[in-house]
């Protein structure tokens, strides 16, 4: 259990002893707290809290004492802000990281987009198996590979005009997949305006923040990114590594979700004002009945084997994410060029 998902109203995480505890006030106001959980933290890397959930300062003090990272979250998913156990001290790789980026920051940047893509790629002909007969997949597929030839030597703009060009492509066959009765029309994020969208901007979300606490702990600076820009409070370098998991974790896991019927319409409400977390009128969001299905699974999915191209057995989501920050310090040190993540569809 890396993460610990607490989206369950009136619970608080407390401290008991040299474990974590997760308690919950009854309905009623009463005194009397039932306890939900018990867990050691040094099974955990990062606690996720989404709602309005409660964490106690010695509960805070005996996770910043075993490493393990907080993150708060809205009812859609939106970050509000981390609590981070002080990093380790690496400032000669930071240097590096900084240095890196001076020098050249192109290859990475193609590195990232050229993974993402190939990665789309492989997805849509792993889906392709079970609709041999859709026109949509077989002419996506040929043109994310040629765009991920043109992807070549150039500057981050135009890298990131391919990348553009190939996602309205991917998503426009991805969308097609959809069976249930989730269906699924185009990508749209600000806010989800639909249950699909959703569930792709919460994976995304709580992803991003797993590889960021990752990139944090290594010593690197996540805010610093190659293909993605410096921008006030977000995790460019974790997001330039996302580029590279989108697809084979998070898309598969919410055509999962979607096409086996786990997640249904009745786990999703519209906001109908502003409310507490600032959610805009229109955004799609899961109930609290959906959030507890949505974590359980997804945490069963991140510790499920993923096929790599350059390993010959699979490893978890969790092993692979922690591969490619070494690869990618390494990298910064100059002792091995980075090679991302290429996924092989079993």
């Amino acid at each position: 259990m890396p993460v610990l998902f607490l989206s369950e109203p009136r619970c608080t995480l407390r401290r008991q002893a040299d474990a974590l505890i997760v308690t919950r006030r009854p309905e009623n106001g009463g005194a009397d707290e039932e306890v939900l959980l018990k867990v050691q933290p040094d099974r955990l890397e990062l606690v996720a809290l989404v709602g309005a959930v409660h964490v106690t300062a010695d509960a805070l003090h005996l996770c910043f004492d075993h490493g393990v990272d907080l993150a708060w979250f809205t009812s859609s998913g939106r970050l509000r802000g981390r609590a981070v156990a002080p990093a380790s001290c690496n400032a000669d790789l930071r240097l590096c990281q900084y240095a890196r980026l001076q020098e050249d920051p192109t290859p990475l940047a193609l590195g990232f987009a050229q993974a993402k893509l190939a990665n789309a790629a492989c997805v849509l002909v792993e889906v392709q198996g079970n609709y041999s007969d859709n026109p949509l997949l077989p002419a996506a597929i040929a043109q994310l590979k040629e765009l991920g030839q043109r992807c070549t030597a150039m500057s981050t703009d135009s890298i990131l005009g391919i990348e553009g060009a190939a996602t309205r492509t991917y998503f426009e066959a991805f969308g097609s997949a959809f069976r249930g009765e989730l269906s699924f029309a185009a990508r749209r994020r600000q806010p989800p305006t639909d249950p699909v969208n959703s569930l792709l901007s919460f994976g995304y979300v709580l992803l991003t923040h797993q590889i960021a606490g990752l990139v944090e702990a290594r010593g690197m600076d996540p805010a610093l990114g190659f293909l993605h820009r410096p921008h006030a409070g977000r995790p460019s370098l974790a997001l330039d590594l996302l580029e590279e998991f989108r697809a084979p974790v998070v898309d598969r896991f919410v055509l999962r979700l979607a096409n086996l019927r786990i997640m249904r319409p009745e786990h999703f409400h519209k906001a109908g004002s502003f409310d507490q977390d600032g959610e805009p009128q229109g955004a799609c969001l899961m109930t609290n009945a959906g959030r507890k299905i949505f974590f359980n699974e997804w945490a069963h999915f991140l510790l499920k084997p993923l096929r790599a191209a350059d390993e010959p057995d699979p490893l978890p989501v969790g092993d692979l994410l922690r591969r490619q920050v070494e690869r990618l310090a390494a990298d910064f040190r100059g002792s091995r060029k980075y090679e991302p993540f290429r996924y092989r569809r079993g």
